[in-house]
């Protein structure tokens, strides 16, 4: 192995390519059906932890909006971004142990179990090390204590936030130093931020309407905060965030509330608080789709629910012209030649997790030096 080769930045998913190398040789299916298997896992684990915070905050025993929200994000094709991106199985990765994480901590508040919390400390650590902003996960649980808890416990679940972050912002500031350094702009934060809220509606609209879908897109590097876009971008975000915020006064819609700004703080971290040099890619949208997902399939389900055979016939058409447009996007990529591009432009920028897999695509053997 090279000796400018820098520390492993991404342990989980480079663990995971050795693995595939091992078992399944320079085969591309063994790494396709691998990155599928890694959604499939993560959407399951959307399912389960909504359907416990259904259960537990909007009282709903019925599994149909936590089902539909978790099948939603399951098809949806702005996920092919991550999917069929060799590399980008880091995502999915991130998410699930991220997902789990949560899941275990909602188990640790109301159960007072503590091997719930050692596996939410396990988890946030493998999220954080399947991909950097898995970091997100720890504002989320900070969000839920302030949400959910009653205030006379509020203060052990912010012990418990507190304690369960020291360990994977360690390892964030440990490992990433030097991989975020590979990716920083020249914008200073500030720049970026600005950049970013009109990235951000790119995201959301693609939630919405995911049409057209791009790997790399034409977008305006302007910072110009005067910049009409901006404005808008700006006055629209803090509307959103202030339904969210509004919405948490009401119990019933305490959830869906919890939800939007849980989407707004699954992107901060590649939208916000580090400056990368690409501003616009679909799989930062990864984590906060499946919060919006069951926000959108909350609300139509309450604004539908006397209407359950139209609801159902909408949800259905819904449903299927995703999955058309996830086949669709699909068949016109030519998965090889995309992850090949991928990996060697990220060979060339010292990656060590996407030298390995350069190493498996041009069919040669790792160097075990």
């Amino acid at each position: 192995m090279p000796a400018s080769m820098p520390l492993v930045s991404r342990p989980v998913p480079l663990a995971t390519l050795w693995l595939n190398y091992k078992t399944g040789g320079m085969s591309p299916a063994t790494y396709k059906i691998t990155n599928i298997l890694f959604h499939v896992l993560a959407s399951f684990m959307v399912f389960i932890l909504l359907s416990y915070l259904c259960r537990i905050h909007a009282s709903l025993e019925n599994n149909f909006i936590p089902l539909a929200a978790s099948l939603l994000f399951l098809v949806h094709p702005v996920h092919t971004n991550a999917i069929n991106n060799i590399v980008q199985r880091c995502v999915p990765l991130m998410a699930f142990f991220g997902f789990l994480g949560f899941y275990a901590f909602l188990r640790f508040l109301h159960e007072d179990k503590k091997i719930y919390y050692g596996l939410a400390l396990l988890c946030l650590v493998l999220s954080v090390l399947s991909k950097a902003p898995g970091i997100a996960f720890i504002f989320i649980f900070f969000l839920y204590v302030i949400v959910f808890i009653e205030p006379k416990q509020r203060s052990k679940g912010l012990i418990a936030c507190l304690s369960l972050s020291i360990i994977p912002i360690l390892i964030l500031l440990y490992f990433y130093q030097q991989h975020f350094n590979l990716q920083y702009s020249s914008l200073n934060p500030l720049q970026y931020l600005t950049i970013e809220t009109r990235a951000v509606w790119i995201y959301w609209k693609l939630f919405l309407v995911p049409f057209p879908l791009q790997f790399i897109y034409d977008f305006s590097i302007d910072y110009n905060v005067a910049h009409h876009f901006t404005w808008l971008a700006i006055a629209g975000h803090t509307g959103l965030i202030g339904i969210g915020i509004y919405l948490l006064r009401f119990e019933k819609y305490r959830l869906p509330g919890f939800c939007i700004l849980s989407a707004y703080l699954a992107i901060l971290p590649e939208s916000g608080l580090f400056p990368i040099t690409v501003p616009v890619r679909e799989y930062r949208t990864y984590m906060a789709y499946a919060f919006l997902s069951f926000a959108l399939c909350f609300f139509c389900n309450q604004w539908l629910r006397r209407r359950k055979v139209f609801l159902l016939c909408l949800t259905t058409l819904y449903f299927f012209g995703l999955t058309a447009a996830t086949y669709n996007r699909n068949s016109q990529i030519n998965t090889i030649e995309k992850w090949h591009y991928d990996v060697v432009k990220s060979y060339q920028n010292d990656d060590l997790m996407n030298f390995y897999a350069l190493q498996i695509l041009s069919q040669k053997e790792f160097d075990h030096d």
